[in-house]
């Protein structure tokens, strides 16, 4: 029994100020890749879920796939979050289940379980700063009156 099924996180969207960086009281949509890149398994009655931690809460439900063909491409799922009003500022670990059923030729129909840590930023920062340069930044002191 060889199978792998792969869940790579791909975009951070429809965050709450657009810049695509968590903040605390944020809510945003995370996508995942979702692939099986086994030779000869066929998953199906795939399921995955984000769990909520100290730091956010999902707001969706649990997301399923009916079919999951080997070295078929990527499936993209997605979850909608909401960071946390105190959440800390820094990194933060999240953990996705994925569970299916799985049919290989010689093995049958066995079950597939597996849960994926991945690692996200709580920041104040926006996007594009703090603003990194090798030369120096003027500014002019201006007075309106």
């Amino acid at each position: 029994m060889n199978v792998f099924l792969n869940a790579e996180f791909s975009d951070i969207s429809n965050d709450t100020d657009g810049d695509g960086v968590l903040n605390q009281g944020e809510e945003a949509t995370l996508f995942f890749e979702l692939e099986n890149t086994s030779v000869d398994g066929f998953a199906y009655a795939v399921s995955a879920e984000l769990f909520s931690n100290d730091y956010f809460d999902v707001l969706s439900d649990t997301q399923f796939i009916e079919e999951l063909p080997s070295q078929d491409g990527p499936t993209t799922i997605l979850f909608n979050i909401k960071v946390k009003d105190d959440a800390p500022i820094g990194d933060f670990l999240m953990n996705l289940s994925i569970n299916a059923t799985v049919y290989q030729e010689g093995f049958g129909d066995f079950d597939y379980d597996d849960i994926t840590e991945y690692s996200f930023s709580i920041s104040l920062n926006q996007k594009g700063f703090p603003y990194e340069t090798q030369d120096q930044v003027f500014c002019s002191p201006a007075i309106f009156d």
